[in-house]
């Protein structure tokens, strides 16, 4: 089952960056003669995060160009003043703590620079991401020589793992915007078919928070089980069948059986030897005697009539049959 272990709570906040070109730059950003223009980033926190913000990481890329700036921030405002050639740039920024910690990242957003004129964009920070650092474990497992293939859902994020030999354990890191998910893990063989699936796995929630380690141990679910085994063996033969006729009935008695596990006797007569022998008591009988009416028999085709007997167990096994009683029957 997992185990999780996280640090403290980050609160999520909004930044509002405002950017300024052309006249609201100082004289010396003024208009360039060669092909770039001025661009100010200032920002402002809209709240007061848990941990201290000290550095703003910008970056602005076109393409293969990629320009890159750190500036301190102190209390709750940053500024930075560059310059970048004209076009179409793509912004980024990044809020970092003391130990270079995202607390707080922007989405990718399309600025245009221009050596002339000035813009405001408003850019929102979302809480960095955070790592969730899953380890799925199979020491002791009886699936260890089976498993080579896992699939972890966050939510309906899907990520397939695939390792080419045993292993005791397995670890991934995975990046993830703070949140409440679900969390699954399921285990498979050589494949992802559904056929292959080891372990269906358990739905649970997990809580990622901005710019944190969640560290998720996970086992397969085991239950232990207790197996009872009932051994149906085969009953013996009943012993010392006879039969006597009286008065258009035949009396049929045999020996109880030797073991304390039979429950009962079937009895079969066969009347003709073309036909399958008839069990005469669907029911079992629990004595050791029958008497069969041969009045309620129709009319014989021939003389002779063959019985035997078999015990039932109490497992519902039926042993063998005795040894066959022939008796003649006057027409």
């Amino acid at each position: 089952m997992p185990k999780y272990l996280s640090t403290s709570c980050t609160t999520l906040v909004c930044l509002l960056v405002i950017l300024f070109t052309g006249c609201s730059l100082q004289s010396s950003l003024g208009n360039s003669s060669h092909g770039q223009g001025p661009l100010a980033i200032m920002g402002t926190l809209a709240s007061v995060p848990d941990r201290p913000v000290t550095e703003a990481h910008i970056t602005m890329s076109r393409g293969k160009h990629l320009f890159e700036w750190t500036v301190p921030v102190e209390g709750l405002d940053f500024c930075a003043e560059v310059e970048l050639p004209v076009g179409t740039w793509e912004l980024s920024i990044l809020l970092l703590d003391s130990h270079g910690t995202v607390l707080f990242k922007s989405e990718p957003q399309s600025v245009e620079v221009s050596p002339n004129g000035s813009q405001v964009v408003n850019v929102t920070l979302r809480p960095g991401d955070g790592k969730v650092n899953l380890t799925i474990d199979l020491r002791d497992s009886l699936l260890l020589p089976h498993a080579r293939r896992a699939r972890v859902y966050f939510d309906d994020e899907r990520t397939e793992l695939i390792w080419e030999e045993e292993k005791e354990t397995i670890n991934h890191v995975f990046s993830l915007p703070p949140g409440t998910y679900d969390f699954l893990v399921e285990l498979y063989t050589e494949s992802f078919r559904a056929s292959d699936r080891l372990v269906p796995g358990l739905w649970q929630s997990v809580e990622v928070k901005p710019g944190e380690e969640l560290i998720i141990h996970w086992e397969p679910l085991m239950q232990s089980m207790t197996i009872e085994a009932i051994i149906g063996l085969v009953p013996d033969p009943p012993q010392n069948l006879t039969a006597e006729v009286q008065n258009s009935q035949v009396k049929l008695i045999w020996d109880t059986h030797a073991s304390p596990y039979v429950t009962g006797y079937f009895v079969y007569c066969q009347a003709d030897p073309f036909e399958r022998p008839e069990i005469l008591t669907p029911t079992p009988v629990t004595t050791t005697e029958f008497i069969h009416v041969l009045d309620d028999l129709e009319e014989l085709p021939y003389d002779t009539l063959t019985y035997s007997v078999a015990a039932l167990s109490g497992s519902g096994v039926v042993g063998y049959r005795c040894d066959e009683i022939k008796i003649s029957i006057e027409k």
